[in-house]
């Protein structure tokens, strides 16, 4: 089976009558929402920094908020740095290019998990983007 189609899979067993059900779809079908490498997607876990920014990312590149592929370069400040996926630094750093992510301490802690005040000031910060 491909990975493709087992990602389908997964998304497919999420329960219909959840509240997040459809969410997770259009997210899907938009690119949005990839999973995990092995495909699977665990829509009550914690989220980490890290995986937040990318959803982020994707949104707000489709709907050209920011322009893709700024780089990576804004991310040599960090002391972390190396603790950052190479999946999500593209995302990573250009969400601190557009001063959405600032760090804290010299760090950016990709892979703690976001707590709700952080969400709440970056969710701020795109909204005085828009």
């Amino acid at each position: 089976q491909s990975r493709s189609s087992a990602a389908s899979d997964v998304y497919k067993r999420q329960p219909r009558d959840s509240y997040y059900h459809d969410a997770i779809m259009t997210a899907k079908a938009m690119g949005i929402a990839k999973g995990a490498e092995d495909g699977t997607f665990s829509p009550e876990a914690f989220i980490t920094r890290e995986d937040q920014s990318v959803l982020l990312y994707r949104i707000l590149t489709e709907t050209s908020v920011l322009e893709k592929g700024e780089g990576t370069e804004e991310l040599e400040k960090f002391e972390d740095r190396d603790e950052i996926s190479l999946y999500s630094q593209e995302a990573l750093g250009t969400m601190v290019r557009n001063a959405l992510l600032r760090g804290d301490g010299g760090k950016i802690q990709p892979k703690a998990f976001a707590t709700r005040a952080e969400t709440a000031v970056l969710l701020k910060r795109i909204y005085d983007l828009l």
